[in-house]
């Protein structure tokens, strides 16, 4: 038996759900690397000489991208992995149906919530691919191995927690109460 305000198997549910969607997008950027990085190793490819000229306007070409890619990541990462963003959610949704179960908002809650946390984390991949088709033109891996780091350090620290979900089933209970919306605490058999 649990209460009837009781949230967690939901959130545990989805916080399981959405590692492993971080994982799909980890996973892959981490055997991208791994590849480009055997090639090198293997082959020891030497530098195109016919792209000598166009090597300085490439690498900063690599090098805007990835700066851009990486503000964007803090950016969305600052927007929307806060609280408040989940608190507007929660009273957007409200507004709009408040007649709506907590099991259901919550779950429109974490649909939001996974569409804005998987691009954060594709535009980590997108860092990584940026470095291996730089070594892929190039030949050269210095690049390759920094744009990697940051790619992989951006996905690390948006690492979806557990903390983070637990507190948005405790915003849904408090804003229901706030608007009257919330039933008595009755128990109810599972």
């Amino acid at each position: 038996m649990r209460k009837k305000y009781d949230l967690s198997p939901e959130v545990n549910r989805f916080s399981r759900n959405i590692r492993t969607t971080w994982q799909y997008i980890f996973l892959p950027a981490v055997v991208i690397y791994m590849l480009a990085l055997w090639h090198y190793l293997a082959v020891k490819p030497a530098f195109n000489l016919t792209l000598l000229p166009y090597l300085k306007n490439i690498d900063l070409a690599s090098f805007i991208v990835v700066i851009a890619l990486t503000l964007l990541i803090f950016n969305l990462k600052r927007t929307y992995f806060a609280r408040k963003f989940s608190r507007q959610i929660i009273d957007r949704q409200l507004k709009r149906d408040p007649s709506q179960k907590e099991n259901e908002l919550l779950e429109k809650i974490f649909a939001v919530l996974r569409k804005k946390m998987t691009r954060v984390w594709l535009l980590g991949l997108v860092v990584v691919v940026v470095g291996v088709c730089y070594y892929l033109l190039t030949s050269l891996a210095e690049n390759m191995h920094i744009y990697f780091i940051i790619g992989a350090f951006s996905m690390l620290l948006n690492y979806p927690r557990s903390e983070m979900f637990e507190d948005i089933a405790r915003y849904v209970i408090e804003e229901k109460k706030m608007l009257g919306l919330e039933e008595s605490d009755e128990i109810v058999e599972e």
